[in-house]
């Protein structure tokens, strides 16, 4: 029996399994891929996401940009220039495929899975049993699990938290990407457009041999489609070829986020750690991860009242900044013009880009 079973391998289940090895457990990480995989992910991460990983992660690293163009409304273009990064461009299936092979050279076993079919706690242990069909070289039907605690890391669609909580408070937003072959990609600037009538934006994101498009939105699926996605990049590229596209819901409400269950944490999207503003997810996802990492080590530890008190006291701040993200992400999209007249005022822009390149979280800037 291991002593904490991770479903996820993203950066959420990796942070956790990550801290877990460090203090001497032992870890079954396990996803329903092997790796390397496809995910859907834009691959921006933020100076303070950057500062989390207790490794170094530049090798995956394309592209670091310390100026962001902002389309507002139609009305002209505007720069946010950070002193130094803003953000740090990688695609997804390496970073993730990087971040298993740290935690596997550290100890931990790794296993793809069939689909997760029940989860039983017990006072001492959590029994997983997965069932149906697995493609590839994963277990098959009927296998059983056992660890004293389980981690659920397996997104916004979590099967985890459907199979523990009876009303889990959780929304979506949803977003589609696709990669865009171009000439000279270095040359484009990371970009967000705000439009009339979507509650979102649209990216550019550019890599080091590409660039990434897409749609972010909180209006729900169907804002966000490939012919709109095609649309805009003819405007913004002057190419609507657009490759690997794909699109995918981002967990959110996480200020919410309430832990409950004796042996069972859910971290990353599954907890809705994303905030609605961006939609920013790997903060959150490693963040929760390092924090799940901790409750479980200090229950194991025999500290009193449980991983999920440990874990709920753990998520505080965390849970503090993404209400800040809510309140803002309300006003912001119920006001957008105002908002982006107020955000192209360089007194205002240059208090958020000079925390965010520092590192700070929205509560730091603020100073709340």
């Amino acid at each position: 029996m291991h002593d904490v079973m991770i479903v996820g391998a993203g950066p959420a289940g990796t942070a956790a399994a990550w801290d877990l090895l460090a203090a001497g457990c032992s870890v079954l990480l396990a996803d329903k891929c092997d790796f390397p995989r496809k995910k859907a992910c834009a691959g921006g991460i933020t100076p303070k996401t950057l500062n989390l990983f207790r490794y170094d992660i530049s090798p995956v690293i394309r592209r670091s940009c310390d100026r962001v163009r902002i389309g507002a409304l139609g009305q002209k273009d505007f720069f946010i220039q950070g002193k130094g990064p803003l953000c740090h461009m990688t695609r997804r299936e390496e970073l993730d495929t990087f971040n298993l092979a740290q935690v596997i050279k550290l100890g931990a076993r790794f296993e793809q899975i069939g689909p997760v079919s029940s989860v039983t706690e017990s006072l001492s242990h959590v029994t997983v049993r997965t069932g149906g069909q697995q493609s590839g070289n994963g277990a098959g039907d009927g296998a059983r699990y056992q660890a004293r605690y389980l981690i659920g890391a397996d997104g916004a669609n979590s099967v985890i938290r459907r199979l523990i909580l009876k009303h889990p408070k959780i929304m979506k937003s949803f977003a589609v990407e696709a990669d865009v072959d171009i000439k000279n990609p270095m040359h484009q600037e990371m970009t967000f457009d705000f439009v009339p009538g979507l509650k979102g934006y649209y990216w550019v994101f550019p890599r080091d041999d590409h660039v990434n498009i897409g749609i972010y939105t909180l209006n729900g699926p169907k804002s966000n489609s490939m012919e709109r996605l095609k649309r805009y990049a003819l405007k913004r590229l002057g190419t609507h070829r657009l490759e690997n596209i794909r699109g995918y819901p981002l967990g959110l409400g996480g200020y919410r986020h309430n832990p409950s269950a004796r042996r069972v944490l859910l971290a990353g999207d599954a907890a809705g750690m994303c905030e609605p503003l961006l939609g920013e997810g790997l903060y959150g996802a490693v963040k929760s991860g390092q924090g799940a990492a901790t409750a479980v080590i200090q229950a194991l530890g025999g500290v009193t009242a449980g991983a999920s008190g440990h874990y709920r006291t753990g998520l505080n701040r965390l849970k503090k900044d993404l209400l800040l993200y809510e309140l803002s992400s309300r006003w912001f999209y119920r006001f957008p013009g105002m908002s982006l007249t107020l955000l192209s005022k360089p007194r205002i822009h240059q208090r958020f880009s000079h925390g965010f390149s520092d590192g700070l979280s929205l509560s730091q800037i603020l100073k709340l």
